[in-house]
């Protein structure tokens, strides 16, 4: 990943106010640098630089600016656990049935999570789980017939959390008006030009489950064996999605050779390098 907090490569920095009518002749791209290559604390977003703070420190040669200089590690915990249980009963001498019930439950993660200063990778954490129930029942109405009856439920509950799941954008300095109207707590989705991305975008938790019902009759007749069956099934699934419910920020760039089309054909749009 890269990681801006330093580089072997001088960068200057300008300054740019994009909200002020640009003088005549001005080029976005060609300011002037700012005094001592350091931009003033009343230019900087507290905002931004609490997002910037969340990368660590590269612990790879940097080659040049924008290439990767941070390899991250982590140790990723799986858990997974399935159990089943079944009972078969005699009600009568013409009525038999058993029920049986399947669990199984997991959790893992779905990618490392590089950074953890807090949560700003795009992490996954998946906890899947499936529930079953059947429910069979056969019926012997004559010698010479066989009535069979069954149901059957499955739930699959599956809910993919961002890595950040929990965290509180105000620590970020962003005004509770705005975080409270969030649909997921966790850290925003910021995509960078030249380092890499923070966030997640997970959807969170959706409920998949079938239900299905069966039928079967099979009959004697002399030499001959009559069969008939009936199958019901339906496939449904719950989910809220939650992509997109933490925030998502892109940081915003400009080439100088647009900067200059533009300016050439006198237009007056203006943005930030």
């Amino acid at each position: 990943m890269q990681s801006p907090r330093t580089s072997n490569e001088k960068v200057t920095f300008q300054k740019y106010r994009p909200r002020r009518q640009p003088p005549s002749g001005f080029r976005p791209c060609d300011a002037s640098a700012v005094s001592g290559n350091v931009i003033p604390q009343t230019s900087l977003s507290p905002i931004g630089l609490a997002i910037a703070a969340v990368y660590p420190h590269p612990n790879t040669a940097t080659a040049s600016f924008g290439t990767n200089n941070y390899n991250g590690t982590d140790v990723l915990k799986d858990r997974a656990d399935e159990s089943i249980y079944k009972l078969d009963h005699q009600f009568f001498s013409w009525w038999r049935a058993n029920v049986s019930y399947l669990h199984y439950g997991q959790q893992g993660t779905g990618e490392i999570l590089c950074i953890r200063s807090p949560y700003g990778w795009r992490g996954l954490l998946a906890v899947p789980q499936v529930d079953a129930i059947n429910w069979n029942n056969t019926f012997l109405p004559s010698p010479a017939m066989v009535v069979t009856v069954g149901y059957g439920f499955n739930r699959f509950p599956n809910n993919s959390l961002d890595s950040s799941a929990g965290f509180d954008q105000t620590t970020l300095g962003f005004p509770s008006s705005y975080v409270n109207q969030l649909q997921k707590k966790s850290f925003p989705v910021v995509n960078m030009t030249n380092f890499s991305s923070l966030g997640g975008a997970n959807s969170g938790p959706s409920v998949f489950y079938s239900r299905s019902v069966v039928l079967g009759v099979s009959k004697y007749l002399g030499k001959h064996n009559l069969k008939s069956g009936f199958v019901f099934r339906s496939i449904s699934v719950d989910f809220t999605d939650l992509s997109n419910g933490n925030g998502h920020l892109t940081s915003p760039t400009i080439s100088c050779r647009r900067a200059i089309r533009w300016e050439k054909k006198r237009r007056r749009t203006w943005s930030t390098c």
